[in-house]
């Protein structure tokens, strides 16, 4: 049954283009039989393109689909697809009857099968996405004689499953849609299912489970590229053993967030966390690490405010944890969701209460004095913040390296700059990555906060030995993720003296890294600090294309927060070229997106606002704007924004 060409449905889809593919061609012409007033156009072209998609361009099976055409509209068609085998089984006039359907043709195929074969083809239905040879040898060779490598080629050669062989490490095997319908609809004659599936469901949760991330090594590093390949098993697997064994459930789930949390699919992996906190309600230290990734969803996907409530909960269930070390740990990850909440009336009294339990625990002081560090960068005093980064560094030099990850990776995010007279936030980084690193890792991330608190306070070749500091560290450890965050702060330094070219070439080494590994929203981050170089190079045009192309990419994978901070580097290109106006709508449309009205960007953005309401002569907006920012300021304690505001309204 060889395949015809798939159109790819990635990105813009229209019927000119589509049209060039052979399944759709085929699609096209056996509707028009069906129903001579079939037209493929751009409002059917999305759904005709899933069709082809779905039914792996299959000749019959698109002919079948295509002959619904006489009585279904697209939509309906692409809609009965999870039942293909009821769905396909009407037959096309002037074929053979053994080839008038799907489930004929597969049937007739099955019946050539050796016993080897037969017994293990229904089986392989128990896969969802795909199976390699390694899942398919200890989920379902029970009682086959013959090696399971040459039955599965017997099988290939029968064209009942597919080989994927090239550009891959290891031969990849899958089943039509509908064939492997079919093949279900024997593994339940033959009473194998329920077996085979909880079989599938532990091996697959189990193998997540050994590919955590974070399951305990000093250097920590990006999740294995096994959960995307794996996606769908995992899916099947986890949603069997939330109703059987949910324990398993839960840790599979938190091996696999934070591959979810790169791959953009934010609001699926909050849901699976959601789901598997709600089964296995019982504390432990992996309930902790599942709150906190929803925490981190939760700030992805632009409710902050969601952040408190999680850390409380870690909070109480530290203090019912004997172990010193956990319970120290959870409550220096409330506080650090508090900070992230903006709980500016309590964060202090809570930093205080909570360095009062930290006792001996080097490790998590070092934590701890990162954070007070950020806080006191969030009020625009960064020689306090470069004290406390002094107190965290000597914590971590007096750290074992063999210690375990402790330090959860946060970043300000966000610098200040002028241009032309208005001032304006910049976004350069994700302020929550999500990662908890060991001590190697942690002295580099904390010497990128060193860097950036020496760039605001203008010493600037201080920024540029711990930066490169931090670059030699991360890559000393083979850290790609830790390299481009350092890279990217090395382009904003190179950004901030107006070294345009070099600021770029940082930015692009960053975008490549985080590319290969795959973070689409850190390749995102890069992509808008090369706009804001390039802006000022003068390439306002370029700039504001690759701008906006940052905020669509995060846009597209529902990421509320990264949305944001892109469209504030979208309103500062146009400032930079003059748009007034437009830069004003931007700001008003990043601004509706913020669900945490006093974080630390939000009072910079509001003054930018009536600084640019002042230039087009809005003196009422102007004024209302102030007022926001001092709001915002004074909740914070931020000095040098009230001090802004003082002199904006002067003006």
């Amino acid at each position: 049954m060889p395949s015809l060409r798939l159109p790819d449905t990635s990105g813009p889809i229209d019927a000119s283009r589509l049209i060039t593919y052979e399944s759709v061609q085929l699609f096209v012409a056996r509707a028009q039989e069906a129903a001579p007033a079939f037209r493929l156009d751009n409002d059917n072209a999305r759904v005709v393109a899933h069709i082809c998609q779905r039914l792996d361009g299959m000749p019959l099976a698109i002919e079948l689909a295509a002959a619904r055409a006489a009585h279904l509209a697209p939509k309906q068609i692409a809609a009965l697809l999870d039942d293909a085998l009821t769905a396909l089984a009407s037959r096309i006039r002037g074929t053979p009857d053994r080839q008038a359907t799907l489930a004929a043709t597969v049937s007739r195929s099955f019946d050539l099968l050796d016993p080897d074969e037969r017994l293990l083809f229904p089986r392989l239905s128990v896969f969802a996405g795909g199976f390699t040879l390694e899942a398919a040898q200890q989920v379902v060779s029970g009682r086959i004689d013959r090696p399971l490598a040459d039955v599965l080629a017997g099988l290939v050669d029968q064209s009942l499953v597919l080989a994927e062989t090239l550009g891959t490490d290891e031969a990849r095997y899958r089943l039509h849609e509908f064939v492997r319908q079919y093949a279900a609809q024997r593994l339940k004659q033959s009473g194998e299912g329920p077996i085979l599936q909880s079989r599938h469901a532990v091996w697959y949760c189990d193998r997540a489970e050994s590919l955590d991330p974070d399951r305990g090594e000093p250097v920590v590093g990006e999740p294995s590229g096994w959960f995307a390949v794996e996606q769908e098993n995992l899916r099947v697997a986890m949603a069997h053993e939330l109703a059987q064994m949910p324990e398993r459930a839960l840790r599979a789930a938190v091996a696999a967030w934070r591959s979810w949390m790169a791959s953009g699919m934010h609001a699926e992996g909050l849901q699976w966390l959601r789901r598997a906190l709600a089964a296995c309600p019982k504390a432990s230290p992996v309930h902790v690490r599942a709150l906190f990734a929803t925490a981190v969803f939760e700030v992805r996907l632009g409710r902050n405010e969601q952040a408190l409530p999680i850390g409380r909960s870690i909070a109480q269930i530290g203090r019912r944890d004997k172990d010193p070390v956990r319970q120290a740990e959870a409550a220096y990850l409330h506080c650090l969701l508090a900070w992230y909440a903006a709980e500016w009336a309590t964060i202090d009294k809570l930093i205080d209460a909570t360095e009062a339990h930290l006792g001996s625990t080097l490790p998590l002081r070092a934590a701890h004095d990162h954070l007070r560090a950020l806080i006191a960068l969030s009020r625009g005093d960064p020689d306090a913040a470069l004290s406390y980064l002094e107190r965290s560094l000597r914590c971590l030099a007096e750290t074992g390296r063999e210690m375990l990850p402790f330090f959860t990776v946060c970043t300000v995010g966000y610098s200040v700059g002028q241009y032309d007279g208005i001032t304006m936030p910049i976004f350069e980084e994700t302020l929550l990555a999500g990662r908890r690193v060991g001590v190697a890792q942690a002295e580099a991330y904390v010497l990128g906060t060193v860097a950036f608190s020496a760039r605001a306070a203008g010493r600037f070749s201080d920024a540029v030995a711990a930066l490169d500091r931090s670059v030699r560290i991360f890559r000393s450890l083979g850290d790609q993720a830790g390299e481009a965050y350092a890279l990217a702060q090395r382009g904003h330094l190179h950004r901030t003296i107006c070294e345009n070219a070099r600021a770029i070439a940082c930015f692009r080494q960053s975008a490549d890294l985080r590319a290969a590994i795959p973070d689409q929203r850190g390749s995102a981050v890069s992509l808008s600090g090369i706009a804001l170089a390039e802006a000022q190079r003068g390439n306002r045009e370029l700039a504001h294309g690759l701008g906006s192309e940052a905020a669509r990419m995060l846009d597209r994978s529902g990421d509320r927060a990264g949305l944001y901070g892109a469209l504030n580097n979208v309103a500062m290109i146009e400032v930079m070229s003059g748009w007034y106006g437009q830069a004003i709508q931007t700001v008003e449309r990043q601004l509706a997106l913020r669900s945490v009205p006093d974080i630390h960007p939000v009072g910079w953005q509001h003054l930018m606002l009536a600084q640019l309401r002042q230039r087009t002569g809005d003196s009422v907006g102007a004024q209302a704007a102030l007022h926001a920012a001092t709001t915002v300021f004074r909740q914070i304690g931020e000095r040098d924004g009230l001090a802004a505001v003082e002199r904006a309204a002067m003006r």
